[in-house]
């Protein structure tokens, strides 16, 4: 379904390193092990602190300027509310890693990828971090629950566990409208900046959809990411490009600042793009 959306694209798989989003993603930014940083790769890692001794770098070091956009970091915005674990605490997700986070609504990916294409908009950012929920269990595009308030992170939720062991097809279905919200947004940012923009996206984890997975469980648990089809996330690039066979969630980061060096370098449209922002942010 997804194959397509671009003129050029290149596609892989790799063996995720955990079943939950925070070990996955730490590991991803970090290039550490989910033990190195002293998690446990269960849900309890949301609330962890990373032993930041270990981290020589991370990804955001490699970028002068970035923003991220994801409902588990980013703030309340006039579209999308905090959910109530999030209203008047702190919840510094995964610290010491510094999200420069601005939204917490999936959405906003058009508003801010927008500004940082728009000919008359004077804001550069040369890495948008962008964790989205369209293909995770709810399949909504319009909440922002928390760790906490999230059904879909223990079960993902009465009807998907229903559904999965009573109407296989409607599962199929509603799991489908996370597809199409995908390709519609994927659309979306292919045309905004004329396919300019180096993009890379990847899978944090699977998700059981219970008996069609030959399982019982549905949604998220300990040790899925040894589930032969669970554990194999996707993995492409908007370029023709070839993958190394060893990727993985430990040197991922290194290989995106790679075809940042590759791709979006002097001599490219986008380095010619980029100049031109950042002569309208000096102004």
């Amino acid at each position: 379904m997804l194959h397509g959306v671009f003129p050029e694209e290149s596609w892989s798989s790799f063996r995720t390193i955990a079943g939950f989003t925070a070990p996955v993603i730490s590991s991803t930014i970090t290039g550490c092990t989910p033990e190195e940083l002293g998690l446990k790769r269960e849900e309890s890692d949301f609330w962890a602190e990373l032993n930041k001794d270990v981290i020589k770098d991370m990804l955001f070091d490699h970028f002068e300027k970035y923003i991220s956009i994801g409902r588990l970091i980013g703030p309340e915005t006039r579209t999308m509310p905090l959910p109530p674990s999030r209203i008047g605490h702190d919840f510094p997700f995964l610290k010491p890693i510094k999200w420069n986070a601005v939204s917490n609504w999936d959405l906003d990916i058009y508003r801010y990828f927008g500004m940082k294409w728009s000919g008359v908009s004077p804001y550069w950012w040369d890495l948008i971090w962008f964790h989205n929920f369209f293909c995770h269990g709810g399949y909504s595009i319009v909440d922002s629950k928390g760790a906490k308030e999230s059904p879909e992170i223990k079960n993902c939720g009465k009807v998907q566990k229903y559904l999965c062991h009573n109407n296989p097809e409607g599962m199929k279905s509603l799991y489908m409208q996370g597809v199409y919200n995908a390709l519609q947004v994927l659309t979306g940012l292919r045309d905004i900046c004329d396919n300019k923009e180096t993009i890379i996206c990847f899978a944090d984890h699977g998700e059981s959809f219970g008996p069609m997975d030959g399982l019982t469980d549905t949604g998220h648990f300990s040790g899925m990411e040894e589930h032969p089809v669970l554990g194999t996330v996707p993995l492409w690039i908007n370029k023709k490009e070839t993958i190394p066979s060893d990727i993985n969630n430990l040197n991922l980061k290194d290989w995106i600042v790679k075809m940042r060096d590759k791709y979006e370098c002097e001599g490219t449209e986008y380095y010619d793009w980029k100049q031109k922002k950042l002569a309208m942010v000096k102004k």
